[in-house]
């Protein structure tokens, strides 16, 4: 499976795509897709400097091997599945809803988990929640449709591995952290076949 931009238990699919490959899965986007080639896309709200690399410092002292593959982030399309052809549709889907959209201040502060279920441990935001999920559900449709077993829960995540040892860890590097930062606009990135995620498109909040 490529590598998880989204960190919760939130197992997807777009329903409206073609079923990927085995091995499409796991390799993620093609080198060089055609027009009717699959892609891996995330929607997310990108974690500005130098709060991004304090996530990546904790991420990599956790001992989290995705430290330096995953842009700190909180979530909000999870990894989805969609036709080369149709990234210029979903960035012009994504536009509607920034467009509408003001800047607003995200507040994190203290840690939280979501083991048993999943793997995670993550920095909790305590305010900005309700303006995340606003976003959530206004982009979640259309060619950015997902299936969740799960309600969406806002988070950035500062580990994620089957290491219990080193979720403590996290746990405990995570625990005193408190900042507040303005996010200003909603990122889209693209998995590329050489295991890495890449910023694709920044769209900035204009409402």
């Amino acid at each position: 499976m490529t590598a998880h931009l989204g960190g919760g238990p939130e197992p997807t699919s777009n329903p409206g795509a073609a079923a990927p490959s085995v091995a499409a899965t796991m390799t993620g986007m093609p080198a060089v897709p055609g027009p009717q080639a699959d892609i891996t896309i995330g929607v997310v709200l990108p974690l500005p400097e130098p709060y991004a690399q304090d996530v990546r410092w904790m991420r990599r002292e956790a001992g989290d091997p995705q430290a330096d593959v995953i842009p700190p982030h909180i979530t909000l399309v999870p990894p989805i599945r969609i036709r080369q052809h149709d990234l210029p549709a979903a960035i012009t889907q994504l536009t509607e809803v920034t467009d509408g959209y003001a800047p607003f201040e995200v507040h994190l502060r203290g840690v939280g988990t979501f083991r048993p279920l999943s793997p995670v441990v993550f920095l909790d935001p305590v305010a900005g929640v309700t303006a995340c999920a606003h976003l959530n559900r206004a982009v979640r449709g259309g060619l950015l449709a997902y299936d969740s077993l799960f309600p969406y829960r806002p988070h950035v995540t500062i580990a994620h591995l089957n290491d219990d040892a080193a979720l403590d860890r996290a746990l405990h590097l995570g625990a005193g952290y408190d900042i507040r930062y303005q996010a200003d606009g909603i990122g889209l990135y693209v998995w590329h076949a050489d295991q890495t995620w890449r910023l694709h498109t920044v769209l900035p909040f204009r409402g």
